[in-house]
């Protein structure tokens, strides 16, 4: 065995000697055989790229076999923890690429190569090892958003916190935008704190993108970063088209206890699930549903105009959020105070009328701001003709009796209006009482001078409170006027049906027409009846008259009807002169 050094390339032969008789005797020599010494090959050199102390879970890598001169007809081998890896390669591509590292990849690797030199494959010497450590990727942050909304529109204010788990320290966390960098730093002072808070800025659609988060800790002098937070969507989209608002009827201007529609219409398109309503700016009320429709009774502000400006908004759920659209324009009307009550006046004023009398119901208007265009009255409710103006002349019968109000009728830019009705004013209308019959004894109504002349008025139906009234040639006849001569008698009470006007002695002067006449206290109010039937009163006066004192007592025919007098006597006595 011949230990060969770099000097010791020759050709060499050999040869054998025999022993006989003693003798050693040589062969000849065999035919040379070179031999040839070389170097040891260069020891190649292993490299890893990325170079990394350690390595995480799916990362691509490659292991590069450098070989020294670039030898032809080289051969690559890679080993792993000593043992042979399959699949050498060609020293043109003396690259071992690992594409997804797995946790089976850690350990260490060297590589040699190996060239045929004169018909003999020669290795090299294993390359310098490279450890290769693999790590698990830690487990990926949580991203929130607060307040979380399927949907934003601008202005909303958000804030993203991204939270890592427990088990490192953190060197940095950072935030991305439809997978492009936002943000990155560390998370604060304190480097065992797991989370971080970003605030956006107020929103604007361009914040609208799918954002994620991540963090990085230090391992072995390396940053190794987690995977990705699942993204958060963020949704900026304007608010809802504004409606319109509209009112019904549409005027000009309305009056006090006007009752007015206000409809609010979302435009073409849009899904409302509620309708708000409100008066320069202050909520009056909502609706739920899809129709916005309100009632109201406007009201002025007491006797002065008053002006209400609505508007109105709708809610409508975008990916479930309840969003509120933008205002309508605003709507503004006046309202004036409704026309006053006018006051209804009876003209003259009394408790009672008489059938024939004439009287004027007046229709007072306060003062305001609506001028009068027609006046109205009511009897009972039932409309009456529409007189010219504030004044009804009625030249009343019974059956204008009842309850009486009026109003009027008035414009207001073009629109018709009528006032409310004036408070009830009860008319009532009577007959006069019937006439009263008049009758006298002597009953041929031709008396004796100085004769006693009896003159009855007697008054048919109940017996009423009365008055009576005796009449010559169509003057009253007053009593006290005439003399002790003549004198009426009536009950005390005032409420028998009849009265007696006596003429103690009769004289020429005491002949004429005579008629009467009675009151009946109705409501108060004395109505007086028609006159009665005239009877005439002629005299005899050719003859002297005897002188006698006689009691009177008879009954009185009155209209066909008795009057039996039994209370009443008379003692009438003629002293001769």
């Amino acid at each position: 065995m011949l230990t060969v050094e770099m000097g010791d390339s020759s050709e060499y032969s050999c040869a054998y000697w025999v022993l006989r008789a003693s003798r050693e005797i040589p062969s000849r020599e065999s035919p040379p055989v070179p031999v040839a010494v070389i170097g040891p090959l260069p020891v190649p050199q292993l490299t890893a790229s990325p170079a990394h102390p350690v390595y995480v879970v799916g990362e691509a890598m490659a292991l590069t076999c450098s070989i020294p001169g670039a030898p032809t007809l080289a051969t690559v081998q890679f080993s792993k923890d000593g043992g042979e890896l399959p699949s050498p390669l060609l020293n043109d591509s003396p690259t071992l690429q690992l594409a997804s590292i797995g946790t089976g990849h850690a350990g260490t690797y060297s590589c040699w190569y190996q060239r045929w030199e004169s018909g003999r494959e020669i290795s090299s010497p294993p390359s310098g090892a490279v450890a290769i450590s693999v790590l698990v990727p830690p487990a990926a942050p949580q991203l929130s958003v607060s307040p979380s909304h399927p949907g934003y529109i601008p202005g909303d204010s958000i804030t993203l916190t991204c939270s890592a788990p427990g088990g490192h320290k953190l060197s940095k966390i950072q935030f991305l935008k439809d997978s492009q960098n936002l943000d990155s730093q560390m998370p604060g002072p304190d480097p065992l704190q797991l989370s971080r808070a970003l605030q956006l800025p107020p929103l604007a659609p361009s914040h609208s993108g799918a954002y994620s988060c991540g963090y990085w800790f230090l391992e072995s002098g390396r940053e190794i970063p987690s995977g990705l937070s699942d993204p958060v969507h963020i949704l900026v989209q304007d608010p809802p088209r504004k409606p319109s608002v509209s009112l019904s009827p549409d005027y000009p201007a309305y009056v006090a206890g006007d009752r007015v529609e206000i409809n609010c219409s979302a435009p073409p398109g849009a899904s409302p699930v509620q309708y708000g309503l409100y008066e320069i700016g202050e909520p009056l009320g909502s609706l739920t549903g899809n129709a916005g429709i309100w009632w109201m009774d406007l009201e002025a502000n007491n006797t002065r105009n008053s002006t209400w400006s609505f508007s109105c908004a709708y809610i409508e759920l975008i990916q479930g959020r309840a969003l509120t659209s933008h205002a309508s324009d605003p709507v503004s009307v006046s309202v004036l105070p409704a026309p006053a009550a006018p006051s209804l006046w009876l003209i003259p004023p009394l408790p009672l009328y008489v059938t024939g009398e004439t009287v004027t119901a007046e229709c007072v208007v306060p003062a305001g701001p609506f001028v009068p265009r027609a006046h109205w009255v009511l009897r009972d409710g039932e409309a009456l003709r529409e007189p010219p103006g504030p004044q009804l002349p009625l030249n009343v019968t019974p059956s204008d009796s009842g309850t009486y109000r009026c109003g009027y009728s008035t414009e207001l830019h073009g629109r018709h209006l009528r006032s409310p009705p004036s408070d009830p004013v009860p008319l009532s209308v009577t007959d006069p009482p019937p006439q009263p019959v008049l009758s006298m004894d002597p009953p041929s109504g031709v008396v004796s001078e100085g004769l006693p002349v009896l003159i009855t008025c007697a008054a048919p139906g109940d017996a009423n409170e009365r008055r009576f009234h005796f009449y010559k040639d169509g003057a009253e006849i007053i009593p006290g006027d005439a003399g002790s001569e003549i004198s009426t008698t009536e009950p005390s009470t005032g409420s028998m049906n009849f009265s007696v006007l006596s003429i103690l002695r009769a004289s020429p002067s005491n002949t004429g027409e005579f008629s009467c006449g009675y009151e009946v206290n109705m409501s108060g109010r004395w109505i007086p009846s028609p006159r009665s039937q005239a009877l005439n009163v002629t005299g005899n006066f050719t003859v002297t008259a005897q002188c006698v004192t006689f009691p009177l007592a008879r009954d009185l025919a009155v209209g066909g009807s008795f009057f039996v007098i039994n209370t009443l006597i008379f003692f009438i006595t003629h002293r001769c002169c």
